[in-house]
C-alpha cells in the first residue's frame, strides 16, 4: 500500500530520502525509532581519528550492540565508489558493526567485513536490490533481514562463503 513512486518524487534531498523512502522500508522490516523500544538509531556517532562529529545516517542495534550501519544518499543519484568509501570509513570506526548498507532509497547494497583487508568492507556487495525492479527482489533474501528472523552471523557466514567461492573461481 506504500506509494514508492510518490515517495521517490518527494525525495529531492538526503533528509527526505531517509524520511520518505528508507524509514518506511526499514519499518516494513520491523525496525523502528523510539525511546524505549527503538532499535533504529538515526545520526549514529562514527567519529574517526581527530575528526569529531562524523555520523552515519542510521545504526541498527541488536541486544544493545550496533550490528548494522546505513549510509543514505539522495534518491535518484547513482551510488559510487566515493559513497562506498564514506560508508567504509564509518564502518571501520564503528567496531561492533558487521554489516554496512549503502542506499539512495531506491537501490540498497549490503556489504560485510572484508576478512583479508584490515577490517574494512568488502568492495562487492553480498546482496543488493532495487525497489524499481520489485519482480527481481528475492523475498527469501530480504526476509533474512526481518527483525524477528535476522541471524547476523549466518548472513555474514553466507556472504563470506560467496566471496570465497568467487575468489576461488577466479
Amino acid at each position: 500500500s506504500f506509494d514508492f513512486e510518490q515517495a521517490i518524487l518527494q525525495s529531492d534531498n538526503e533528509a527526505k530520502t531517509r524520511m520518505y523512502l528508507v524509514e518506511p522500508v526499514l519499518g516494513i522490516l520491523g525496525y523502528n525509532r523510539g525511546f524505549n523500544d527503538g532499535d533504529l538509531i538515526p545520526e549514529y556517532d562514527a567519529d574517526f581519528a581527530n575528526l569529531k562529529g562524523k555520523k552515519v545516517d542510521y545504526a541498527i542495534k541488536f541486544k544493545n550492540r550496533v550490528e548494522i550501519i546505513i549510509e543514505v544518499k539522495k534518491a535518484n543519484i547513482s551510488l559510487t565508489d566515493r559513497h562506498l568509501r564514506q560508508l567504509n570509513e564509518y564502518f571501520i570506526n564503528t567496531n561492533e558493526a558487521k554489516i554496512g548498507i549503502l542506499t539512495n532509497g531506491i537501490e540498497y547494497r549490503f556489504y560485510c567485513r572484508y576478512r583479508n583487508r584490515g577490517g574494512g568492507l568488502h568492495p562487492t556487495p553480498f546482496y543488493s536490490f532495487n525497489i524499481n525492479n520489485v519482480e527481481n527482489i528475492s523475498l527469501e533474501q530480504i526476509a533474512e533481514f526481518y527483525k524477528t528472523n535476522i541471524e547476523i552471523n549466518t548472513i555474514i557466514s553466507n556472504a563470506q562463503e560467496l566471496f570465497f567461492l568467487e575468489e576461488f573461481e577466479e
